[in-house]
């Protein structure tokens, strides 16, 4: 099994310790969680190191602990990042990141941005990270290369669960059901 870091961003109940010792015995010892306001409720998030076979059941089973809890899970560790948060995250300078983004360093092939502006603009962090594993540039073992894939995949399922649950018509919501069911192959 491997050790997968990530962040479940969440909306959760008035609470205080009572909820905090319910998410511990929900499977939340995993956690280190921040929350705006323990008593009242708001927003707040939990990141983990959670052993698991796969980076996608890690994250899913803790939304689905959290939620047994009363939590509302939003997101899962952010996506969209800028060169600057990608120099941070590797270490690197952003002179160095940029080189890679032009093709003046590495093997070329760098993402192209998913927001391109001429100022500011934000790459897929799960994309970048795959390349950057792939290329052997930065110290992102298959793990975190995993990790930031899954956690795009499952921040997409919240949204989308979001959007579908917000349609005033039960047979819009009912074909969008079908639609998403996706055969499984073993």
């Amino acid at each position: 099994m491997a050790t997968y870091e990530f962040v479940v961003h969440f909306i959760g109940p008035a609470g205080g310790d009572v909820l905090i010792n319910r998410l511990y015995e929900a499977g939340w010892d995993d956690a280190t969680i921040a929350f705006d306001a323990w008593e009242a409720g708001g927003e707040g998030f939990a990141e983990f190191d959670r052993e698991s076979s796969s980076a996608i059941q890690a994250m899913v089973h803790a939304v689905m602990q959290g939620e047994k809890c009363g939590l509302k899970a939003t997101r899962i560790s952010d996506d969209r990042v800028t060169l600057g948060q990608i120099a941070e995250r590797i270490g690197q300078t952003l002179a160095s990141v940029d080189h890679y983004r032009k093709g003046v360093r590495g093997p070329g092939g760098f993402p192209e941005p998913v927001v391109p502006r001429e100022r500011a603009a934000l790459w897929s962090w799960a994309e970048v990270a795959e390349w950057l594993h792939e290329a052997g540039i930065a110290e992102i073992s298959a793990e975190d290369a995993e990790a930031a894939r899954a956690a795009q995949i499952v921040t997409l399922q919240l949204r989308l669960r979001e959007e579908v649950a917000a349609l005033k018509s039960v047979e819009d919501r009912q074909a969008l059901c079908n639609l998403t069911s996706f055969p499984i192959a073993s």
